[in-house]
């Protein structure tokens, strides 16, 4: 039996039929596929829930063999592991509306996430430091494009120069806008090509199998 189950032609199938059962219903009015839809929504959820606890009981593991070994940072991923048990008892035990549990998510998961994006700030103002320089015609157009941009979301520019805010509205509503969908219906083309290829086996890594198992 685990044979059969390690098999790639048995993984194939699986991550195919689910696919279908899935992706059909919305396409065909299939009544009897739409109740099987809803079951295999519901399993797939349930699967991610226990994947969850997969992930937790890793993190644990890792960082307590980090513990042991005492290697250049062990001391944040116990913090980690601490914080994490902390959360989940708490949140467990006493509801997420707790004052314990509202505390620590806003004293310390909220004000590390504002630490995160103001720290990615700096960095984004040194890497555009580097990439809007005049060094040819099409950079001179990222340049160009970058500062009709942040000159009309500068109130006193706007004022001094009406004519900055209907370039800006431009550039942001039409070029910005097309560039986007085009980059977004790309990646949709190619992760359609990507599971199609993942239907057909091409691509058994995919589906956790770099080989024939």
């Amino acid at each position: 039996m685990m044979e059969i189950a390690r098999k790639r032609e048995t993984a194939i199938i699986i991550t195919t039929v689910s696919f279908l059962i899935t992706f059909l219903p919305y396409f065909f009015p299939i009544p009897a596929l739409d109740v099987v839809q809803k079951y295999t929504v519901d399993w797939a959820l349930i699967t991610s829930y226990f994947m969850a606890i997969v992930g937790f009981y890793y993190l644990t593991k890792v960082n307590l063999i980090r513990l042991q070994k005492r290697p250049q940072g062990w001391l944040y991923g116990i913090i980690t592991v601490i914080l994490v048990w902390y959360m989940c008892i708490t949140g467990f035990a006493f509801g997420t509306g707790h004052m314990s549990f509202k505390f620590f998510y806003d004293a310390i998961a909220l004000s590390l996430t504002a630490m995160v994006g103001a720290i990615q700030g700096f960095y984004l103002v040194g890497a555009g430091n580097k990439i809007f320089r005049f060094r040819d015609v099409k950079s001179s157009f990222l340049l160009g494009a970058a500062v009709v941009i942040l000159l009309k979301n500068a109130p006193v520019t706007t004022v001094i120069f009406p004519g900055i805010q209907p370039v800006g509205t431009y550039l942001i509503d039409i070029l910005v806008n097309s560039a986007n969908r085009a980059f977004k219906i790309g990646t949709a083309i190619a992760g359609i090509a990507l599971g199609i290829r993942v239907l057909l086996g091409k691509e058994s890594s995919q589906v956790g199998l770099a080989t024939e198992g």
